[in-house]
C-alpha cells in the first residue's frame, strides 16, 4: 500500500507541475515512508507528472520502485495496493515488457496495462488504485478496484486534472480551491461519512469502484464503469455459489498471505477474524495476532482471543485500553482522518498496536458482515421496510408531522421514512432526521436530495434484486462498507503506515458469498452460518454462538464522562467560524448529547466535520 498523486496539464510548465505533485506526495508521507519518486514528461504543450510514496511489501528492491517505467519508457505507473494474481498475469507477453514481472506485482501490472490498457482491468484480482501514463496513446488512465477498497480522488482546475490517494493531498497542490461541498457535509452529518462520489471539498470526486477515468490531450475526462457487484451476483447460481465457497475462501486467504515482509492479523473475538485465522493455520501460516483488550468493559474479548491464539499457535500482541486513554486518543484519531468519520476509532487503535509490533501488513475481517449477512441491522432494516410499506397510505399525514421538530431523534428518522423522504435502508443507517439537519446547517441539500446521483442510481440497480437478503447485502456493501468501513480502514491504517488487507472482500469470494445467501435470512442464534460451514472448524462454530463484538468500543458510554463532555465542547468551539452551521446549533447538539437526548455518534459527526474544516482550511 502506498500514496499516489499526479496531474496532466496544458496550463502548467514542468517546474510548476512538478512542485504541485511534490507537495501532494509530501502530504502523503505517512502512506509510504520507505521511498518516494517523481516522473515528469513535458512535450508539445502537455505536461504529465506522476508521484509516489512507497510502503514496501512485495519486492522491496529498488527495481520495483515507483513511478515504475517499462523498458521502452512508453508506459509509466504509480500504483497503490496489491495485485494478488500478478504471477498468473506474468505470461510471456507481459514478461517481454518487464523482466521482473514474475516477482513484482507493480511490474506485472504496468506490463499488462501497457498491452491492454483499460481492457486489462477485469483480469485483475487485488486491491488497487493507480494512475498510468502511456506516451503512445497520449492518455492518462486512472482506475480503482472492484469494491473500492483503495481510495482514488480527482479534481480539475482549468486545463489541469489532478489525482491523489487522499483529499488532503489534492488541497496541498494549491490548485484546488478550499471550498466546502454542501452535499459532502450533509451526507456526513446524516450518515457519519461523506457519501461518494462527493467529498468535503467542492469539485473533488472519488473514482467509482470498478470504475476508470481516461483523459487525453483534450483534457476531457471520460469515466467508465467496467464492473458491477449487483450484475456479477445476478449471474451466479445460488447452489453453485455455495459449493464454491470453501475453495474461494482458501484461494483468498492463501493469496493475501503473499508478502516479502511478515504478515499479521487483526484478531478480535468475532467470527470473521477467527475464521481467517483458522484457514491461515490450516495452510501452515502463523500470523502475529494483534488485538485490543478493553479494561473495565463487558466488551473485553481477551478470553476468546487468547484461546484462539493457543488453538492456532499464534503469537499475540495486545493493547490494553481504559476509558480514560481511549477518550484521550480521540483528538489524534480525528486529526488522522483524510475525510471526517464517526467510525474507525477502534481501527486507529488496533493499527497503532500493529505498528508498534513492527508490522507493515495485516489481514482484517472487514466485509464478513456484509457478504455473509452478519449485522443485526439486516433484520432491523427488513422490519423497517415492512413497516414502511404498511404506512405508505398515511404519507401525507407524516409529511405534515415532519414540520414539527421532534425531541426524539429516532421518531424524527422514522418520520423521514414514512413521509417518503428517505428509503427505509438509508433511515436505518442515518444518525439524525432531516428536520434536525435543516436546523443545523445554513444551506445545502436535505433528505433524498442529499444523496448523490450515483448513490441513487446504485440503489435503483440493487432494488431490482428479487431476494431481500441479497438486496440487503448489496446495499450494505455499496453504501456502509464502502463509505465508512473501507475508508476508515484505509485512513486509519495508513496513519500508521500499515496496509490492511481484506480477504473476505476478494471480489470473486464476495460475489459467491452474496449469491449463496439465496432468499432466506439466516437464523438469529448463529452468526454467518454459510461462512462457518464453509470453514468447518470446531472453534469457529463455538465463536459463532457468542454475542457479536469485534473490536467494539463503548464510545457512547465513555464519552459521557466529564472529560468526554469537555472534549466535545472544545472540539466544537469553532463551528460558527466555518460559516456552515447555524449560530449556536453545534453547542445545542452537544448539550443534547449530555442530556442523553442524542447519541455520541451524532455529536461526533458534527465535531469531526468542524475539526476537519478547520485543520484543512476549508470554508463555505
Amino acid at each position: 500500500m502506498c500514496g499516489i498523486a499526479g496531474l496532466i496539464s496544458r496550463d502548467l510548465d514542468a517546474g510548476a507541475a512538478r512542485a504541485a505533485v511534490e507537495r501532494m506526495t509530501a502530504a502523503q508521507a505517512h502512506r509510504g515512508p520507505d521511498d518516494s519518486g517523481i516522473y515528469v514528461r513535458s512535450e508539445n504543450g502537455l505536461t504529465v507528472v506522476l508521484g509516489h510514496r512507497r510502503l514496501s511489501i512485495i519486492d522491496p528492491t529498488p527495481e520495483a520502485a515507483q513511478p515504475f517505467r517499462l523498458k521502452d519508457d512508453t508506459t509509466v505507473l504509480t500504483f497503490n495496493g496489491e495485485i494478488y494474481n500478478y504471477r498468473s498475469l506474468a505470461v510471456s507477453g507481459v514478461r517481454q515488457q518487464s523482466a521482473i514481472a514474475a516477482r513484482s506485482d507493480t511490474a506485472a501490472l504496468a506490463a499488462i496495462v501497457a498491452l491492454q490498457w483499460d481492457k486489462a482491468l477485469p483480469e485483475l484480482n487485488g486491491i488497487f488504485a493507480f494512475g498510468a501514463w502511456d506516451s503512445h496513446r497520449q492518455q492518462l488512465l486512472l482506475a480503482r478496484d472492484h469494491l473500492g477498497v483503495k481510495p482514488l480522488y480527482w479534481a480539475q482546475s482549468g486545463q489541469t486534472l489532478l489525482f491523489a490517494s487522499e483529499v488532503r493531498a489534492l488541497l496541498k497542490s494549491k490548485l484546488v480551491p478550499c471550498t466546502m461541498d454542501w452535499r459532502g457535509l450533509s451526507t456526513h452529518l446524516l450518515f457519519g461519512a461523506p457519501i461518494e462520489p462527493h467529498t468535503m471539498v467542492e469539485g473533488v470526486r472519488a473514482i467509482q469502484p470498478g470504475g476508470s477515468l481516461i483523459v487525453g490531450r483534450d483534457l476531457i475526462p471520460r469515466e467508465t464503469r467496467w464492473w458491477s457487484l449487483p450484475a456479477a451476483v445476478s449471474q451466479v447460481d445460488e447452489q453453485a455459489a455455495r459449493g464454491a465457497l470453501p475453495s474461494e475462501l482458501d484461494r483468498a486467504i492463501s493469496g493475501q498471505m503473499l508478502a516479502d515482509v511478515p504478515v499479521g492479523i487483526l484478531l478480535s473475538g468475532g467470527v470473521d477474524s477467527t475464521g481467517i485465522a483458522a484457514l491461515a493455520a490450516r495452510m501452515g501460516f502463523r500470523p502475529l495476532a494483534i488485538s485490543l483488550f478493553l479494561e473495565e468493559s463487558p466488551l473485553n474479548e481477551e478470553a476468546v482471543v487468547v484461546e484462539t491464539c493457543k488453538r492456532f499457535g499464534m503469537e499475540l500482541h495486545a493493547s490494553r485500553l481504559t476509558a480514560a486513554n481511549v477518550v484521550d486518543t480521540v483528538p489524534d484519531w480525528i486529526a488522522a482522518q483524510d475525510q471526517p468519520s464517526v467510525d474507525g476509532l477502534n481501527v486507529y487503535l488496533v493499527s497503532r498496536a500493529a505498528h508498534e509490533a513492527g508490522l507493515k501488513v495485516v489481514l482484517s475481517g472487514n466485509g464478513g458482515d456484509e457478504v455473509f449477512c452478519g449485522y443485526q441491522g439486516f433484520a432491523r432494516a427488513r422490519r423497517a421496510a415492512q413497516l414502511e410499506r404498511r404506512m405508505r397510505a398515511m404519507r401525507t399525514v407524516f409529511a405534515l408531522a415532519r414540520t414539527t421538530r421532534l425531541s426524539n431523534p429516532k421518531a424524527a428518522r422514522l418520520l423521514d421514512m414514512f413521509a417518503g423522504v428517505l428509503p427505509s435502508y438509508y433511515v436505518s443507517r442515518s444518525l439524525r432526521g432531516t428536520t434536525e439537519l435543516r436546523s443545523l446547517l445554513r444551506g445545502g441539500p436535505l433528505g433524498a436530495d442529499a444523496l448523490p446521483e450515483r448513490a441513487r442510481a446504485e440503489f435503483a440497480e440493487i432494488s431490482a434484486e428479487p431476494s431481500a437478503v441479497r438486496r440487503m447485502a448489496l446495499l450494505e456493501t455499496s453504501f456502509y462498507l464502502r463509505n465508512v468501513l473501507l475508508r476508515d480502514a484505509d485512513q486509519m491504517g495508513m496513519a500508521h503506515s500499515l496496509e490492511i488487507r481484506v480477504p473476505l472482500l476478494d471480489w470473486r469470494l464476495a460475489v459467491s458469498g452474496i449469491a449463496a445467501l439465496g432468499s432466506t435470512f439466516p437464523p438469529p442464534d448463529i452468526a454467518k452460518p454459510l461462512f462457518v460451514d464453509a470453514i468447518a472448524d470446531d472453534n469457529l462454530s463455538e465463536v459463532s454462538r457468542l454475542p457479536k463484538k469485534g473490536f467494539d468500543i463503548p464510545l457512547s458510554t465513555w464519552m459521557r464522562s466529564r472529560s468526554g463532555f469537555d472534549l466535545l465542547r472544545s472540539l466544537g468551539e469553532s463551528a460558527d467560524a466555518t460559516g456552515a452551521f447555524e449560530p449556536g446549533a453545534v453547542t445545542r447538539s452537544i448539550d443534547r448529547f449530555s442530556q442523553r437526548r442524542e447519541s455520541a455518534y451524532s455529536a461526533l459527526a458534527i465535531v469531526t466535520a468542524v475539526q476537519w474544516m478547520k485543520r484543512n482550511g476549508v470554508s463555505v
